[in-house]
């Protein structure tokens, strides 16, 4: 009997090794798995001119990995790869449809490895992150890159077998963002944690956006300390009907009283809201997709001593369209704190069009821009008023709702645009997190900032209206920055007047396709009222209509492909120098 249990358990070791990823060929800096638990996983590492990969897929077939530019096969480059006669192939190849990928003339991601070993396929490959072929997509840090992925237990003979529908995927992710490189342990070993949670919300299951505030307050310190990385707090049970985590600092008549007041946000019938929304300045935000955020090392955000807040407001937005019912929420943000105070004070700025019923978005529209401004005026006021010259900016996290396909923060400076603050130029909703970069963005006083929000309504038979909930929509940015002002909401609204006439024309008459051309005109026209508020006060711009200056000479970036010399067309090695200067507009190297 025990030489039976001996070798049953021995046979069951030998399953769960076998069903276990293989250790990869060498150190990585970013792993993950896109089919659980065991089917396919992803390593990679990259510099300023390379990127690798190694992928570890349960098969003995073929396998299909590339970049998209929305998670579908059209515009899509990839690799397939498999093994014949015992020897590994890779094949660089770019779809145009749901058809085969077609082999490309020239073929940049080269193999460096291919094994077989227990039930795993290995292949580990290079490719330039500009290639300069028209087949390939720029890997670049600023875009949410697509991730797709998918294999087939069936080798390639003549052609290629398609994968099932259980055998395919994409997965969003940034490719170049050093972020998770950090040495955290060593970043957080002076540190210690606080916790702001919500105390047992009951959701309720009748309402698809509920907004729900509550007022807690910061330990008193003593002594100033600085929060140096935070990271929202998911309940795993319904992580899938939370939406965003803001949370503000109250500037105003806060007391304890206040403290452990739940409300519903943004209801002017509650009690209580209209005064505790008063706690406006943004000192945490995380959306869907957001990971735990470290700030650059000489900088944190101030809390104790003779620094505000000691009070704070957290917002969490549930998006429940399925009435899921008996929800009962505990989440909320982990902050970790150290009294090695950091070189600088950051803040959060909060840049965009206002969030409400103005924002008006045509339906059955391939492409309409939202924009909202961040005025010189506005900014100079916070300048003055904090005797500074410029800020430098660290982390931008942009934020759009379900319509939302592609976002740019632009940077005027004088009458001339220079390199935007930051895009993305395949935005995901599911996928939002905050931008780091380097080097470091510098805003100046006498800078102003227009955010471009791009949407895509083609699915949508009514009018989209921007608002609270995630069918509603949003154009916004939130901008990490030291050394902190006083500024927290630079924006912009249209002039309600004439967009309430405008719309009222729209909704007698629908919406033609040359009534869509004429709003968008009228909504690019150079003229709104300026949003200029911070830290429970008002800048003397605030409500005041203003008239962009006329630009003068628009940025253009840099054509890569045609700096190169001639001599390395055919197989790129441009010099590091070059490539670093490329690399700044293209991706965010990380500190």
């Amino acid at each position: 009997m025990m030489k039976v249990l001996v070798h049953f358990f021995t046979f069951i070791a030998i399953l769960q090794l076998s069903s276990t990823f293989q250790t990869p060929t060498e150190t990585f800096q970013h792993e993950l798995i896109l089919k659980t638990p065991d089917i396919y996983k992803v390593f990679w590492k990259y510099n300023e001119v390379d990127i690798t990969f190694e992928v570890h897929v349960k098969t003995k077939g073929w396998i299909g990995f590339g970049i998209s530019p929305n998670g579908g096969m059209a515009g899509s480059d990839m690799i397939l790869a498999w093994f014949a006669n015992g020897k590994p192939v890779l094949e660089d190849r770019h779809a145009i449809g749901e058809q085969e990928p077609l082999l490309d003339e020239k073929q940049d991601w080269k193999l460096l490895l291919g094994k077989e070993t227990d039930d795993y396929t290995v292949m580990k490959f290079r490719r330039k992150l500009i290639t300069c072929d028209e087949n390939d997509r720029i890997i670049t840090g600023n875009s949410t890159m697509r991730l797709i992925w998918a294999y087939n237990d069936i080798k390639p003979s003549e052609k290629i077998i398609k994968h099932g529908t259980n055998n395919k995927g994409t997965k969003s992710v940034s490719l170049i963002n050093l972020a998770k490189t950090i040495n955290q342990e060593e970043r957080l070993k002076d540190t210690f944690t606080y916790d702001i949670r919500n105390s047992n919300f009951s959701l309720p299951h009748d309402r698809d956006t509920f907004y729900r505030c509550e007022i807690f307050k910061i330990p008193p310190m003593i002594e100033k300390h600085h929060v140096i990385s935070a990271k929202a707090i998911l309940d795993e049970k319904h992580s899938q009907i939370l939406h965003h985590i803001l949370v503000y600092s109250c500037h105003h008549a806060v007391d304890d009283s206040h403290v452990g007041i739940s409300y519903e946000c943004y209801n002017n019938e509650t009690n209580m809201a209209d005064h505790l929304n008063g706690c406006d300045t943004v000192i945490f935000a995380w959306a869907v997709g957001g990971e735990q955020e470290f700030f650059p090392e000489d900088v944190g955000f101030p809390l104790g001593g003779s620094d505000k807040p000691l009070y704070v407001r957290m917002e969490t937005h549930y998006d429940n369209p399925f009435g899921v019912k008996n929800v009962i929420d505990q989440s909320g943000v982990k902050l970790w704190l150290t009294k090695k105070l950091k070189k600088y004070d950051q803040a959060v700025l909060e840049v965009g069009h206002t969030v409400g019923p103005y924002q008006i978005i045509p339906p059955k529209t391939e492409e309409f821009i939202t924009l909202g401004h961040c005025s010189e005026e506005c900014l100079n006021e916070a300048f003055k008023e904090n005797k500074l010259e410029e800020v430098k900016i660290f982390s931008v996290m942009l934020h759009a709702h379900l319509k939302g396909v592609k976002m740019r923060l632009r940077h005027y400076r004088g009458d001339e645009e220079i390199e935007p603050i930051t895009y993305d130029d395949s935005y995901d909703f599911n996928y939002q997190d905050y931008k780091l970069m380097k080097p470091m963005k510098v805003l100046k006083k006498g800078d102003r900032l227009t955010l471009e929000c791009y949407y895509n309504t083609k699915t949508d038979s009514e009018t989209i209206q921007g608002g609270l909930s995630t069918r509603d929509e949003m154009c916004l940015a939130y901008i990490r920055y030291y050394p902190k002002i006083s500024l927290a909401h630079c924006q912009s609204n249209p002039n309600m007047e004439k967009i309430s006439t405008a719309y009222k024309s729209i909704k007698e008459k629908g919406w033609t396709k040359e009534l869509k051309v004429e709003y968008q005109e009228f909504v690019k026209k150079p003229e709104f009222v300026a949003v200029c508020t911070g830290n429970a006060k008002t800048f003397p711009i605030n409500e005041k209509t203003i008239k962009l200056p006329k630009v003068k000479k628009n940025y253009l970036p840099p054509d890569f492909c045609k700096l190169i010399t001639p001599s390395s067309s055919s197989t790129i090695h441009p010099s590091v120098t070059l490539f670093v200067t490329l690399f700044s507009y293209y991706s965010y190297v990380i500190y």
